[in-house]
């Protein structure tokens, strides 16, 4: 069967460029100089974001967008075709898919305990989807997530040495910097289309990482307000550092009503790392540069 029609989650993605914003002017990269660049690719429902760098400075030297509209053919393959910087030979690809999907967080002296499999079917069905792992290593954690098994399968076959990530390990590692740096108590949350991902620590400590199905601006707040109290946090004291793509003024004022401190899309760190607010990052791989990971 056809990739387009066996993709749950790729139908969203079974589509045609609409637009594309490039970081500086119509900068692109050739196949020789690709074979010098590391590329981070997250593959979205809404956008793809393309961010290169290169080993001797991970400031981003290209950044891409791709905007994405509904049609009825095309898929990967196209994407492909228009599209043509997602096919160079880069030294290694590093994929990311945000189809709000589940994880596990597991400590690193429980992972053998049980198969990743095993640890990932506690919270999801896995039929048709492949489980991949990720250590945290200054953390002693792993995550244990999936993808969509002929998404995988596409991957594997099409981009340049690809391996894959998942961005709440960027999320999770900001997090427990933040507490140990700034704020003792601290949540942060990353909102996208149709679920809420977030992390919550104190003392240098994770105490949750976890995402949530998100059908109105509402289930943000109940989600949210619902960890402070879990977890006994002052909501007028313990910041929520809350990142989006595209922000909605309406979701920061809901908030507004029961938390006293809400840093919205704050990229600031104590390092020396910055990358432009104009340019097109996805909000965590902004975190994973500033971050230095």
């Amino acid at each position: 069967m056809a990739l387009r029609a066996t993709l749950s989650f790729f139908a969203t993605l079974m589509r045609e460029i609409k637009e594309i914003h490039e970081s500086e002017g119509d900068k692109s990269l050739s196949a020789d100089e690709a074979l010098g660049i590391d590329a981070r690719i997250t593959l979205g429902s809404e956008m793809i974001f393309v961010l290169a760098t290169t080993q001797e400075n991970d400031k981003p030297i290209l950044a891409t967008s791709i905007s994405l509209t509904s049609s009825e053919e095309g898929g990967m393959q196209k994407l492909f075709w228009d599209h043509p910087l997602l096919s160079l030979p880069f030294r290694s690809s590093t994929i990311l898919v945000e189809d709000g999907s589940p994880f596990a967080i597991v400590p690193e002296d429980l992972f053998d305990s049980a198969s990743p499999e095993n640890w990932l079917s506690l919270t999801t069905e896995l039929e048709g989807r492949k489980v991949l792992t990720k250590a945290i290593e200054e953390e002693h954690l792993y995550i244990i997530y999936s993808v969509n098994r002929e998404l995988f399968d596409f991957c594997q076959r099409s981009f340049s040495l690809p391996t894959f990530e998942h961005h709440i390990s960027t999320q999770i590692t900001y997090t427990l910097r933040k507490s140990r740096r700034e704020h003792p108590q601290v949540v942060t949350a990353y909102i996208s289309k149709g679920f809420i991902q977030v992390a919550v620590a104190k003392s240098g400590e994770l105490l949750l990482a976890n995402l949530y199905k998100m059908v109105s601006d509402a289930d943000c707040l109940y989600y949210i307000t619902a960890l402070y109290r879990q977890f006994k946090l002052d909501p007028h004291a313990v910041p929520l550092y809350l990142f989006t793509y595209n922000p909605e003024p309406s979701i920061k004022q809901l908030l507004e009503e029961s938390l006293g401190n809400i840093v919205l899309n704050d990229y600031s760190t104590d390092g020396s790392k910055e990358v432009n607010k104009n340019v097109a990052v996805h909000p965590l791989e902004r975190l994973h540069i500033l971050c230095g990971l």
